[in-house]
């Protein structure tokens, strides 16, 4: 069970009943950190908002952090003879992708990219050019458009019903 699911199953409160013996997730070392009470204020609230463990919202803010200082490392010791030892590598032809462009995103909408991308098993790159090709296929994805009713207005999705009016119409 990953963080999100956890905060589904225990916002039941029939799941917050004590089963048993407690004991500790053990997914690795426990490490305490002091914040400012302005930032951890601001953790639990981005944990509350995405719906995720405080702990989840650090591991993925530091995550980048991690992978820099990793890349550093590795750049500062890639001439290193002591640290490296030759391994033989299969010979894998490269793509030749034609161009290359940056896409601007809200924080929040890249933390869900690479969120996905990760569900899928693939790179944000991969993941991007996958989506990008079944968005422009009009086949297979039709454009999110806004519904609404009298009752309620829900935006960014293909369809949408209300348990009072029924089925929506777009707004045009």
């Amino acid at each position: 069970m990953n963080d999100r699911e956890a905060h589904e199953f225990y916002k039941d409160p029939a799941n917050l009943a004590i089963t048993g013996p407690g004991h500790r997730r053990v997914d690795g070392p426990v490490v305490s950190v002091r914040l400012p009470q302005e930032m951890a204020d601001g953790v639990a609230a981005e944990a509350a908002r995405t719906h995720t463990t405080v702990s989840a919202v650090v591991r993925r803010a530091l995550q980048p952090v991690l992978e820099r200082a990793l890349a550093l490392w590795l750049d500062e010791h890639r001439d290193d003879p002591d640290m490296w030892e030759a391994v033989s590598a299969r010979s894998v032809s490269p793509r030749k992708l034609a161009s290359q462009f940056s896409v601007r995103v809200e924080g929040d909408e890249m933390w869900a990219v690479v969120e996905a991308a990760r569900r899928h098993g693939m790179t944000v790159s991969a993941f991007m050019r996958a989506a990008t090709r079944a968005y422009a296929d009009e086949d297979k994805v039709l454009p999110a458009r806004t519904f609404s009713c009298q009752h309620m207005s829900i935006g960014n999705v293909q369809s949408a019903s209300c348990g009072i009016c029924g089925s929506l119409q777009a707004v045009a």
